[in-house]
């Protein structure tokens, strides 16, 4: 386990350095693209359209 407590300033610096940098590639990677299962529509029973704002 890591003592945050126990670091000189120079470790530190390097930690902080790292977690800014795989925090920076994280932000850059793609987003994921959902893809929704297609549904046949003679499997659909009802179908209904929510105004934006109504479901809260």
């Amino acid at each position: 386990m890591l003592d945050l407590n126990n670091l000189s300033p120079e470790q530190y610096r390097a930690r902080y350095e790292a977690l800014q940098a795989r925090a920076r590639l994280r932000a850059a990677a793609p987003k994921p693209v959902t893809v929704f299962a297609e549904i046949p529509a003679a499997d659909i029973l009802d179908a209904d359209t929510i105004p934006p704002g109504a479901y809260g």
